[in-house]
């Protein structure tokens, strides 16, 4: 394991590496409780029934910005919990499986194309995931096993272990479902639980919504911080113009419109504690904001 000071998370903090504009374009979550040592390729690495392997990745293929994490937590029985978050509209479906192999008898790609088949399995449940596969980056067994203990505090049996949920420079970090709202560097997860489970989005230590452009998640964050607007969907996306390394960003809210400026400019940074040589990144900063 990395020392102290060969984390990456420690060495993004000192380098004052921008957070907002950085969580990974996920538009569907597919949840599977798994409480087995996770390996650095979870799916791969686990022992999983090689049909239920080959079934979840044919799900991934054929479902356009799908991921798939691993969940547990303390104390897991003989039940096996199966949730699909839909991001952008924020619903969120639960299975309960009696065997792994119960996973083969439902179709995922129909469920997330709006089949009604599913709706009595559609859950009003908020889920709080900490990305703690030590195996994958020792930032999540440094930093977020802690997080993940915090988060039970706060959040109870809606706090889960995950596997990668990528951008572990930023551990402790962890994810809001089902509208995926990315949050790193977390000390205190209480007021961010409190805040969505209020239909707020709480902007300190955000990281950005994952359905959306990275510059749009950046210019999001800065325009609710200036604005005051914290209801989940205060805001909607209206579009994004890049020209060069400037980006704008159009929302639309209840009788208001908004065009946010973003800057954006390379950063060389350690993606992983592995790593021995920096790679570039985009950072993307907001410059202004004005009503339109």
């Amino acid at each position: 394991m990395a020392n102290n000071r060969s984390l990456c998370c420690n060495d993004s903090l000192q380098l004052g590496e921008y957070l907002p504009g950085t969580a990974p374009r996920s538009d569907v979550w597919l949840l599977l409780e798994n409480p087995a040592p996770w390996g650095a390729e979870a799916l791969q690495e686990s022992r999983l029934p090689e049909a239920v392997k080959a079934g979840l990745s044919g799900w991934l293929k054929a479902i356009p910005n799908a991921r798939l994490q691993f969940i547990k937590q303390d104390g897991s029985g003989e039940r096996r919990l199966f949730y699909v978050a839909l991001a952008r509209t924020g619903r969120l479906y639960r299975f309960e499986l009696d065997a792994y192999e119960n996973l083969l008898a439902l179709d995922i790609p129909a469920l997330v194309g709006g089949a009604a088949d599913y709706e009595s399995h559609r859950s009003d449940e908020r889920l709080f995931l900490a990305c703690t596969n030590g195996k994958r980056d020792a930032c999540c067994a440094v930093n977020g096993l802690p997080l993940y203990h915090k988060l039970r505090d706060a959040a109870g049996d809606a706090a889960w272990q995950s596997s990668h949920i990528g951008g572990h420079r930023f551990a402790g970090t962890f994810v809001c479902l089902p509208h995926g709202l990315y949050y790193g560097r977390v000390d205190d997860p209480a007021p961010i639980v409190a805040a969505y489970r209020k239909d707020e989005f709480y902007t300190v230590d955000c990281r950005g919504r994952c359905t959306i452009e990275l510059a749009a998640q950046s210019a999001e964050i800065y325009l609710r911080e200036q604005t005051g607007l914290t209801a989940l969907d205060a805001l909607r996306l209206a579009g994004v113009q890049q020209n060069g390394q400037q980006w704008t960003a159009r929302f639309e809210a209840e009788g208001a419109a908004y065009v946010v400026q973003v800057c954006a400019e390379p950063a060389l940074v350690l993606e992983n504690c592995a790593d021995t040589e920096r790679k570039q990144v985009m950072k993307f900063h907001p410059a202004a904001y004005e009503a339109v």
